[in-house]
């Protein structure tokens, strides 16, 4: 597990615990920088004020008690991943449709009314199976703070 490169970083304290998850309230000052990240629905679904997260405790030996103070992280590969998925395919769809489409005979008008329904297609599957794709984009508990 102390193999993998966790680029994203977060201590926190333990407010909940289930079988395979915990839930822990973050409790570094780096919490604030979620706010302007382009992805933080990934990682706090439903969560407005992104102080808390949802974790897997798969591989984690230690036994785990509520209040205590874990280090948690996410692999560098599932933000770049998180970036593709809720920006870099939305993006990639809006362009293809916009040029595409009018290169395929069709008005600019349509072509554009085209690609931005497109676009809200793509976020309404998105939306319609976040809790697959969120399980893509998991937390893990990296080891206790200190």
């Amino acid at each position: 597990m102390h193999n993998v490169d966790y680029e994203i970083k977060h201590t926190g304290k333990i407010t909940g615990i289930t079988r395979h998850t915990a839930t822990v309230r973050l409790t570094d000052n780096n919490a604030s920088d979620c706010a302007g990240c382009a992805v933080r629905s990934l990682c706090h679904p439903g969560n407005k004020t992104g102080t808390e997260i949802t974790v897997s405790t798969d591989g984690f030996k230690q036994p785990l008690s509520l209040g205590m103070l874990v280090e948690i992280g996410i692999p560098a590969s599932g933000r770049y991943r998180a970036l593709i998925t809720a920006l870099g395919l939305p993006c990639l769809l809006l362009v293809a449709a916009a040029t595409g489409l009018p290169a395929a005979g069709i008005g600019q008008e349509t072509a554009a009314i085209c690609a931005i329904g497109i676009t809200a297609a793509y976020y309404t599957i998105l939306y319609l199976f976040r809790k697959h794709v969120q399980a893509r984009y998991r937390w893990r508990i990296i080891s206790e703070a200190s």
